[in-house]
């Protein structure tokens, strides 16, 4: 299936935050399916190495902000660049996803087969990392959401809801999406036999006095923890009465969340801190980068 199919109407956008070299050979594992590309970069400072390297292929424009923008609004300037360029669909990718070819070439395949003309957003699976060719048709299911490595948009709905949420900066921009498309009768879906290599984050094995219940904990900074609970808040306020089960299930995770990074960070009180300052400048209405 797929390994040599080219959709002329799919670009892409990658989002680059201090990234290292590694992030050339992600972007290459999809570069050559994409009619263009947007590499946004939100790092202080430009990484010439990257820029350099790119700078000869003829579908790859790159953007250096000199700041952190964000991601909704990375994501969507590389939306209306993509669409200025004559695109329909837009690959949403992080510096630290990539695919193995057969995978791409099977998403991409699925992609111009039309089936997914009436959903405004389809993902991959990531929690098999092995990159084994899925065997048969693709499998397909109607979920609440997806997240933004991975993604393909229907830049024409995409319009229509008018973009991603900027003023939440990072996190929850791709559920809130997600969300919003559901509540206007689009559809999202995930495919559940294509995959990409992606990287959640700093995981640690750990258990309360070091012995009882240890596990592997996902581990955020303090500044990342005011984000999750702001926009949480955001996103829960907004959507929990057209999706009540969905934030009933949310309610677990966040708190489950706040707690390994509260007792395993080792940074107890700055996590504590920024929980606080996030609930409070969500109930002032405070948004946007952290100030």
């Amino acid at each position: 299936m797929g390994n040599d199919v080219i959709i002329d109407k799919l670009g892409g956008v990658v989002v680059l935050y201090e990234p290292d070299e590694r992030v050339i050979s992600h972007i290459e594992s999809y570069l050559e399916r994409l009619h263009t590309i947007i590499i946004i970069d939100n790092s202080r400072h430009e990484y010439t190495v990257i820029k350099d390297y790119f700078s000869s292929k003829k579908n790859v424009k790159y953007i250096f902000n000199n700041d952190n923008i964000g991601i909704g609004a990375a994501l969507n300037r590389g939306g209306e660049l993509a669409s200025n360029a004559g695109c329909t669909w837009l690959l949403t990718m992080d510096q630290d996803s990539y695919f193995d070819p057969i995978q791409i070439g099977n998403y991409v395949e699925w992609l111009s087969s039309g089936s997914a003309d009436n959903m405004a957003i389809a993902g991959v699976s990531f929690e098999d990392n092995r990159g084994e060719p899925p065997s048969g048709d693709i499998e397909v299911r109607a979920v609440s959401k997806v997240i933004t490595s991975g993604s393909m948009v229907n830049l024409n709905y995409w319009k229509a809801l008018k973009g991603f949420e900027e003023k939440l900066f990072i996190d929850e921009v791709d559920h809130e999406y997600c969300y919003r498309a559901i509540t206007n009768g689009y559809q999202v879906c995930k495919l559940l036999n294509v995959s990409m290599h992606h990287q959640m984050g700093r995981s640690v094995v750990a258990g309360y006095f070091g012995v009882f219940a240890k596990q592997p904990r996902m581990i955020h900074s303090p500044l990342r923890i005011y984000y999750m609970v702001r926009n949480y808040l955001y996103t829960r306020n907004k959507y929990r009465m057209d999706l009540p089960d969905e934030f009933e299930e949310r309610d677990s995770e966040i708190k489950t969340i706040i707690k390994n990074n509260l007792f395993f960070s080792g940074k107890f009180l700055p996590t504590l801190k920024m929980a606080v300052r996030g609930y409070l400048d969500y109930r002032k209405g405070i948004f946007g980068k952290y100030s």
